[in-house]
């Protein structure tokens, strides 16, 4: 399930910790919330986001610190239903109160177009949109609790890709597929002599090591796929996820295949990997 009680409750602790340590002008209690936020973004991702990121992983936000025009908070940004790309900005005392955020994208192409002028300022009230309350945040996410209209084979929590998880997850797969790829490469073993798990942890750390961000799925069902993996396109600003589908066998006929589609219809992509 993409979002439990403890995650909630959480998040309502943060919220309040850093409400009660906040100082103006001191971006510290704001910090370590963005930071928890950053490792837990399910609860704002419930009101509708399509997309999240680590602001250290997106290089429209980095242009725009390195050029001294956002200062790098440990923030998480997400991608809205139009397709822009917003990082959160400020929170209100008040929890009815809309946060604001900022639409990096149109940041960006005002300060591109601001290069001429040196002395012009960027535009940043006309780059903030309205975010939900706190309040709403909170409601919406309540109503994924123990709610059984949710199919939990769909929803694919965005835990996933925080650096936390993928630093866990590279440890996972580097101590349990180096060595078995290190023999197949020097044929002192084959693909078909390997149990079908250990063929799915080699086939993610090739993934991985491609630049690949991987997620084993061990979830139960597990909807279809094996592995969940996402990669930048730095070209396009955008992240595209896919759904993996690792067969230790020698056919894959179109059954198989007809099913895994409808499985995994709200991924851009499947991949089918076989051992032969």
């Amino acid at each position: 399930m993409i979002i439990t009680q403890r995650d909630i409750d959480d998040f309502e602790r943060k919220y309040s910790e850093a409400q009660a340590g906040y100082i103006p002008g001191s971006d510290t209690a704001l910090e370590k919330f963005y930071s928890f936020l950053n490792q837990n973004p399910q609860i704002l991702l419930a009101s509708g986001f399509q997309e999240y990121v680590s602001s250290h992983e997106l290089g429209l936000f980095w242009s725009l610190v390195a050029a001294k025009e956002l200062s790098h908070l440990d923030r998480p940004i997400f991608r809205n239903a139009t397709g822009q790309w917003l990082v959160v900005s400020y929170i209100d005392d008040d929890p009815s109160y809309n946060w604001d955020a900022y639409n990096l994208s149109y940041l960006q192409a005002n300060f591109e177009g601001n290069q001429n002028n040196k002395n012009e300022a960027l535009h940043y009230n006309d780059a903030l949109v309205n975010l939900p309350s706190f309040t709403e945040f909170y409601e919406n996410a309540k109503q994924y609790i123990n709610n059984p209209l949710v199919d939990p084979t769909i929803l694919v929590s965005p835990k996933l890709w925080t650096p936390n998880q993928q630093d866990s997850e590279k440890l996972l797969l580097q101590h349990s597929s180096i060595q078995i790829i290190n023999e197949i490469q020097t044929e002192q073993t084959d693909l078909s002599s390997i149990h079908w798990k250990k063929f799915e942890e080699i086939v993610a750390e090739v993934l991985r090591a491609q630049g690949m961000e991987i997620h084993l799925v061990k979830e139960s069902p597990q909807g279809g796929r094996d592995i969940v993996g996402r990669i930048f396109i730095p070209e396009l600003n955008e992240a595209l996820s896919i759904a993996v589908e690792v067969k230790h066998r020698e056919v894959v006929d179109r059954p198989l295949v007809q099913t895994a589609l409808y499985q995994n219809r709200q991924f851009p992509a499947l991949m089918f990997v076989t051992s032969q």
